[in-house]
């Protein structure tokens, strides 16, 4: 249940490699605290992929409460690596959550170099998501390189790892429970916690019946590709 996480620092920044859903928990995470009555502002940082990014469903989250920050109006639709105007200021100047979605692999972290100075100690999570079904993220060496290369990049040391293990449509609780083994194992070579792992929320009470130590998230698919919706999604 969503009772179960520990995310109380005000800042949360999640980074990690292409494809390993750090948008989907983005906004999840987003709309849970905007619905108990929390200030939340959501960061588009993706300054690489130009698709599947926090712009796409903008108006779909705002209407949940979320002030969502993406690049100027005129380049948003490119692939252009533009952050929003006033990145650098935004920890200190906006109230109440904020939520960084950062782009893929270190190109995308990159981004964050430009606020490192900003952010206090203590007052932020830096979580790197991992999908074991990504290429370069399926073992405990690929995890440790990618995270290596995310975290110098970025210039920020993770705080802890999360768990986004799935196959889309295929995934099952196998999946999951199979991700997470080797996530975890990942997290204790770097000396980190997984603070949770996160799945489709039709599969969360399954993989609570069989994980346990670690919260399930479960996620809305904002982010479920066109040929994937039902019709009037």
């Amino acid at each position: 249940m969503w009772d179960e996480l520990e995310l109380p620092r005000r800042i949360l920044i999640f980074f990690g490699g292409y494809g390993s859903g750090k948008t989907e928990i983005s906004i999840n995470l987003a709309v849970h605290f905007a619905s108990r009555g929390e200030q939340v502002t959501l960061v588009d940082l993706d300054t690489v992929t130009p698709f599947f990014r926090t712009r796409e469903r903008q108006e779909e989250i705002e209407a949940y409460g979320v002030r969502v920050v993406t690049p100027p109006d005129a380049v948003r639709s490119s692939s252009l690596p533009i952050p929003p105007s006033g990145l650098r200021y935004i920890p200190e100047a906006v109230k109440g959550r904020v939520i960084l979605d950062v782009g893929g692999n270190d190109p995308g972290a990159r981004v964050l170099r430009s606020i490192k100075d900003k952010l206090v100690q203590g007052e932020f999570e830096a979580l790197f998501v991992v999908n074991t079904q990504r290429p370069f993220t399926r073992d405990v060496p690929s995890i440790q390189s990618m995270l290596r290369s995310v975290e110098h990049a970025s210039n920020l040391s993770a705080t802890g790892l999360v768990c986004n293990t799935h196959l889309g449509p295929l995934t099952d609780v196998s999946t999951i429970t199979l991700g997470l083994s080797i996530v975890l194992d990942a997290a204790a070579e770097v000396g980190k916690k997984v603070r949770f792992v996160s799945c489709a929320d039709t599969l969360q009470h399954a993989v609570r019946q069989v994980v346990h130590g670690v919260p399930v998230l479960g996620l809305h698919l904002y982010m479920t590709p066109p040929w994937n919706r039902t019709k009037g999604e």
